[in-house]
């Protein structure tokens, strides 16, 4: 395992400050297991791992830079390796992989949002000044458009020139990697890096 459990003191400060600590999931326990030898976790500690926000308050408090939250990132690495995942997880990695973003929906209503704003779109080899990247829980919940429009108001009453990537942005892979599927963050990564690079843009 990467990560270096045996700086833990079990002084228990991870564990005092976890959003979830009233649920399955003991950081302080887990390490304290690793520590003795634990080499594969219980039934328990399997579904616990998901529980973790990776709010990383954790890591933050440790005062012996254990980074805490790093385990239950390894530890979901080793479980998406295996298979051990569930149903609806595994439909957001497949759908993420398939079409570019996790909710199941085709690349091609990625902006659809966009026939009512009329936003630039930014294709390979165009310039822009101000090129905008965007979530794609924005892209696909219509309960963000008004975000969308306040936010795009402002920047054109600053005379501010921007743009966006379209329908070939993909999912930037942050969730992603927090699950563990570290090959596909990897993957979308480059796919975006490309896409971007080909754009002149100042930021």
């Amino acid at each position: 395992m990467a990560v270096n459990i045996y700086t833990c003191i079990q002084c228990a400060r991870c564990a005092s400050g976890c959003p979830v600590i009233f649920g399955n999931l003991n950081i302080r326990r887990l390490i304290y297991l690793y520590q003795l030898g634990l080499k594969s976790l219980s039934e328990k500690d399997s579904e616990a791992i998901w529980e973790c926000t990776t709010c990383a308050t954790c890591s933050l408090r440790c005062p012996k830079d254990c980074q805490p939250m790093d385990l239950v990132l390894e530890l979901r690495k080793e479980a998406v390796e295996k298979g051990r995942l569930k149903e609806s997880l595994i439909k957001a990695l497949e759908s993420t992989y398939l079409f570019g973003n996790p909710w199941q929906e085709r690349r091609e209503k990625r902006i659809d949002w966009n026939k009512e704003l009329n936003v630039k779109v930014v294709r390979p080899g165009e310039e822009v000044e101000n090129l905008i990247f965007i979530c794609c829980t924005i892209h696909y919940d219509t309960r963000f458009l008004n975000l969308l429009k306040n936010f795009f108001n402002i920047l054109k009453k600053l005379n501010i020139d921007f743009g966006i990537i379209g329908n070939d942005e993909s999912c930037c892979g942050n969730e992603i990697k927090r699950v563990g599927e570290e090959g596909l963050f990897l993957e979308l990564k480059a796919k975006n890096e490309e896409i971007i690079n080909k754009i002149k843009k100042k930021r």
